[in-house]
C-alpha cells in the first residue's frame, strides 16, 4: 500500500479516522449548534484596514500578497548593510551561496522533513539556512533546523517518540457544542510550550543576530490574508510576553480550523488593544518562500541562490474507491484539495526560483513509501522518518522539477529545441 493511495498522514483522514462511528453523531450536534444560534465568545476584533501591533512592534511580521511593503525592505536592506560583506562571501572572499529551506505543513507527516535534515547532518554538508520558512508542521520543524545540528536529537524525538493520538483526543460529542473545537489540544499545546522554551528562545536571538531568518506562516481569518511572522525578531525582545507569542504562533499555526480551537493574538492601535484570530497557515499556504512582491535577488545580486522545498506529503494523484457516504466523501474531497493546493503552491516557488535563476529542489512523500500503519501513529511517524532518511541516504531524495509539472516541463525543453527554426510558419524570435 503506498503513499499515493490518499494523505493518510494528513490532518483531514486522521480527523475522519479518529471520529469514527462518531460522525453521524457528531453532524447532528453540528447542524443543532448552527440552528440553535448558539452564542459565541466574546472579541474584541482589528477594525477593518486598521494596523496592529503585536508587542506594539512594527517589526515583526509582514503580509503575503500583492501589497509590497517598502518598510520591511528598508529594513531588510539596512540589516545586510550592517552584516557587511563577510556574510556573504566565502574563505576566498567569493559570493557564495545563499540556501533556503521551506518547510510545509502536514501534520505527522513532518517526521519526513526530520529524517531528511537528520541524514542530511549526518553526511557532514548539511547547510547553516540563510532564510527557512515554516508552515505548521513546518514551523516546528523550522525552529529545529534554525537552531542548526545541535537540535537535531531533540527533532528526531519529537517525531518519533510521541504519536498525534498521545497529544490530541476528541472530545466528549456533547461538550462540542459548548466548545470551539472537536478535539481537545491542550496537550499539544503544553508539549509546544515545553519545547519552545526560554533556552530556545534565547539560543534563537543570537541566530536572529548572525543574520539568519526563520520565518512561519498563519492565516488570519479576519482580513485572510497571510500572516509572515520574523521568529527570530520576536525571540530578541526576549520577555516572557515575546516568549508566549511564539508559542502562540506555533500553536496557531497548526490549528486547523474547526478540528482544533483557533488562536486569538493580542494586538495594539491607535493606543486600544484588540484581537485578531489566526489558525493554521496552510489553510491559505500549504508551503512558502517569501512574500510574493519580494524580490530576493535584487537584495543580493551576487550571490547564487539554492532553494530547497521539502513537502511533507504526497504530490501525485492516485486512485482509491471512495465509499459512498458523506465522511468519505468530504474526506477523499478535502484531501484532493490539500494536495492540489500544495502543489500549487510548490510550483510557485518554482517559477520565482526559474525568473530569479535560482537553484530549485523539492522533495516529496513519493509512491514508494509504504504505509503499514495507522495514521498519525507512532509506528507510521517511525516509519515515515525511516524513509526520509533512507532517500536522502541514497541520494534520491531531491527532484528538480515539481512532479506535478514533469511532462510540462519535458514539453518546454523539446519546444526549446526548435529555437532558430520556423515553426508552423513563425520563424522562432
Amino acid at each position: 500500500m503506498s503513499a499515493s493511495r490518499d494523505l493518510r498522514g494528513d490532518w483531514v483522514y486522521w480527523v475522519k479516522t479518529k471520529a469514527g462511528e462518531l460522525w453521524p453523531l457528531l453532524w447532528v450536534l453540528l447542524w443543532a449548534w448552527l440552528l440553535s444560534g448558539c452564542a459565541a465568545p466574546q472579541r474584541t476584533p482589528l477594525p477593518a484596514g486598521q494596523p496592529g501591533f503585536p508587542l506594539d512592534m512594527t517589526d515583526i511580521r509582514i503580509w503575503d500578497g500583492e501589497l509590497e511593503d517598502p518598510a520591511f525592505e528598508a529594513r531588510l536592506q539596512q540589516r545586510m548593510a550592517e552584516l557587511g560583506q563577510d556574510y556573504f562571501v566565502d574563505g576566498r572572499g567569493q559570493p557564495r551561496p545563499l540556501h533556503h529551506l521551506a518547510l510545509s505543513g502536514g501534520g505527522a507527516n513532518g517526521a519526513y522533513a526530520a529524517g531528511i535534515l537528520s541524514a542530511w547532518s549526518e553526511r557532514g554538508d548539511r547547510p547553516q539556512f540563510d532564510i527557512i520558512t515554516g508552515v505548521s508542521t513546518g514551523a516546528i520543524i523550522g525552529i529545529f533546523a534554525y537552531l542548526g545540528q545541535d537540535y537535531d536529537q531533540a527533532m528526531v524525538d519529537y517525531y518519533t517518540t510521541t504519536s498525534m493520538e498521545d497529544l490530541f483526543s476528541l472530545r466528549n460529542p456533547f461538550r462540542i457544542l459548548s466548545s470551539k473545537s472537536f478535539f481537545d489540544t491542550e496537550r499539544f499545546e503544553q508539549e509546544v510550550r515545553e519545547t519552545v522554551n526560554w533556552e530556545v528562545m534565547t539560543r534563537m536571538a543570537a541566530v536572529r543576530a548572525s543574520g539568519r531568518l526563520l520565518l512561519i506562516g498563519t492565516a488570519n481569518l479576519d482580513n485572510q490574508r497571510l500572516a509572515i511572522w520574523d521568529l527570530g525578531r520576536i525571540a530578541q525582545v526576549g520577555t516572557p510576553q515575546a516568549l508566549t507569542l511564539l508559542q502562540d504562533l506555533v500553536i496557531a499555526s497548526s490549528s486547523v480550523p474547526g478540528a482544533f480551537p483557533a488562536k486569538l493574538l493580542s494586538v495594539s492601535s491607535g493606543g486600544e488593544q484588540f484581537d485578531e484570530m489566526h489558525v493554521d497557515g496552510g489553510v491559505l499556504r500549504q508551503v512558502f518562500l517569501m512574500p510574493q512582491w519580494l524580490n530576493l535577488h535584487e537584495l543580493a545580486p551576487d550571490n547564487p541562490n539554492r532553494v530547497y522545498v521539502i513537502r511533507n506529503g504526497p504530490m501525485l494523484p492516485s486512485y482509491q474507491a471512495t465509499t459512498i457516504t458523506m465522511t468519505q466523501i468530504a474526506a477523499r474531497s478535502m484531501e484532493s484539495l490539500f494536495m492540489s493546493q500544495g502543489n500549487g503552491d510548490v510550483e510557485f516557488i518554482y517559477h520565482y526560483a526559474l525568473a530569479n535563476e535560482f537553484e530549485f529542489r523539492v522533495a516529496h512523500i513519493d509512491t514508494d513509501f509504504q504505509v503499514p500503519h495507522p495514521p498519525m501513529s507512532l509506528d507510521y511517524m517511525q516509519a515515515l522518518f525511516a524513509y526520509g532518511q533512507d532517500k536522502f541516504r541514497k541520494g534520491a531524495v531531491w527532484e528538480t522539477v515539481p512532479p506535478s509539472l514533469r511532462k510540462l516541463e519535458s514539453y518546454s525543453q523539446q519546444l526549446d529545441q526548435f529555437e532558430g527554426l520556423e515553426v508552423l510558419g513563425q520563424a522562432a524570435p
